[in-house]
């Protein structure tokens, strides 16, 4: 099978063909159907970033979302997970935490920081393969079929709108009629506008420097859209109290437009990975007595939140679709700031069939 791997040596993915993996006793074998592609997957080849720094210490197979289809089971997963059977569509659960009771993360709901925990594609064989193995215990099904919820929208939600959606509902409590700054609306922050309409009942502002950004964030259901330069004049002409300010950029220079941006007791959640590093003076945010957040991806439960939502057609979300070929190009793309939405991959063969 055809698959891209990760090698700190190496400035893109790898592209290698190997045999079909065969699964362990608590695995399945999927078919991948769709794989998303990310700002993470971007810092991975980058020798400066801390992800790369984190995970340079091997090799594997690239992708931390993804969508596909049973084709075998482990030898206890009848009996371990019973509605698991070969044909199950399915979402992949990137953490792959280690769901023990005995795991402080996991036993509270936090498996989304469990320290046991192997990322798929991230660390662990991902999903930029014809096949993947997954474990059965980090199996999502998906409530439809490829036909209602196709499975590039599928692979984007295990990350591109899990991420957001954790920080909007577990993280941020938002409740209907708050007042939500997106600080940053490209892949993360589209997803987050359209979470925080349709399923939180909030008030939205889209801030961001591209145009075209702004007009999909208002296509979703953004309620005011503004330039960063003019976002304080904008703010007191139209008299928007912002109670939440979700930084999805990252920036020491956005990280101050939210802090000038929200009300005095308010909320900055910092969900941007762009910055090295960020500055926040103790007197400064004391004196307008906020709140700091951050958080970590989302938990499996969450994604079958999401994947209800979708079933029900009640999230909107965008994603283009591209041969699995053009992973390299893809990710020169999205370093450049080129790419427009959310990507997904799809494997060459079923991608040609598409069209």
């Amino acid at each position: 099978m055809t698959s891209y791997w990760f090698d700190p040596s190496s400035p893109s993915p790898i592209k290698k063909t190997i045999p079909l993996p065969v699964p362990k006793e608590d695995e399945v074998l999927l078919k991948v159907l769709a794989a998303g592609i990310c700002h993470s997957d971007v810092g991975l080849f980058d020798p400066d970033d801390v992800l790369h720094k984190y995970l340079a210490t091997g090799t594997w197979i690239c992708g931390h979302e993804g969508a596909g289809e049973i084709v075998s089971l482990g030898s206890s997963v009848n009996t371990t997970h019973p509605s698991l059977k070969v044909g199950t569509y399915a979402a992949v659960y990137g953490p792959n935490a280690c769901f023990k009771p005995d795991c402080l993360a996991c036993s509270h709901g936090n498996d989304n920081i469990c320290d046991k925990a192997s990322w798929y594609g991230l660390g662990s064989g991902g999903s930029w393969a014809d096949y993947m193995v997954v474990r059965a215990d980090s199996i999502v099904p998906v409530p439809g079929t490829p036909e209602t919820i196709p499975p590039s929208v599928v692979a984007i939600s295990t990350d591109a709108i899990l991420t957001p959606y954790h920080a909007l509902k577990h993280s941020c409590n938002i409740q209907p009629g708050q007042t939500v700054l997106m600080f940053g609306v490209g892949g993360l922050g589209l997803h987050a506008v359209s979470i925080a309409k349709s399923l939180l009942g909030a008030r939205v502002v889209a801030c961001d420097l591209k145009d075209t950004s702004l007009e999909q964030a208002k296509t979703l259901g953004a309620d005011y859209i503004s330039k960063p330069a003019d976002l304080q004049a904008y703010l007191a002409e139209n008299k928007i109290v912002v109670d939440f300010a979700v930084d999805f950029v990252g920036t020491q220079g956005t990280f101050e437009a939210c802090y000038a941006a929200i009300r005095p007791a308010g909320t900055i959640h910092i969900a941007g990975l762009m910055g090295k590093e960020l500055n926040a003076l103790p007197t400064i945010t004391m004196f307008k007595d906020l709140t700091l957040k951050t958080a970590f991806w989302g938990n499996k439960s969450e994604l079958g939140e999401i994947l209800e939502a979708l079933a029900g057609e009640k999230l909107k979300v965008l994603v283009q679709e591209r041969p699995m070929s053009e992973v390299p190009q893809l990710l020169r793309e999205s370093a450049a700031g080129k790419i427009k939405n959310r990507i997904a991959v799809i494997p060459d063969a079923l991608f040609a069939a598409k069209q």
